[in-house]
């Protein structure tokens, strides 16, 4: 399953890419939106590659973003909260060398 949560995050980045493009192109374009959007989509792009890594940063990256995301109340806790025990109660920590 962590697995696809990391296609999930890399897919998004692609999304965001799509976004930022779609965003150029109309009247009314929002920099600092853009900039958000550009953040959050390196963001995500890092956080897939280094679950898909299977190395220990990669497992604290993930852990570190699991972290923030608390902050998106209420769906990104509710999602942060299930993961964290979801890795705890499987012991995915084991996996990552």
């Amino acid at each position: 399953p962590l697995k696809y949560f990391s296609y999930v995050l890399i897919s998004s980045s692609v999304f965001g890419i799509w976004l930022l493009y779609d965003l150029s192109q109309k009247d009314g374009f929002d920099l600092h939106f853009s900039i958000f959007v550009a953040i959050s989509m390196v963001l995500h792009l890092i956080v897939g590659f280094s679950i898909l890594s299977m190395k220990r940063w990669g497992h604290t990256i993930f852990k570190c973003y699991l972290y923030l995301l608390f902050l998106a109340i209420p769906i990104g806790t509710y999602i942060s909260y299930k993961t964290l025990k979801y890795m705890e109660a499987r012991r995915i920590s084991e996996l990552y060398d």
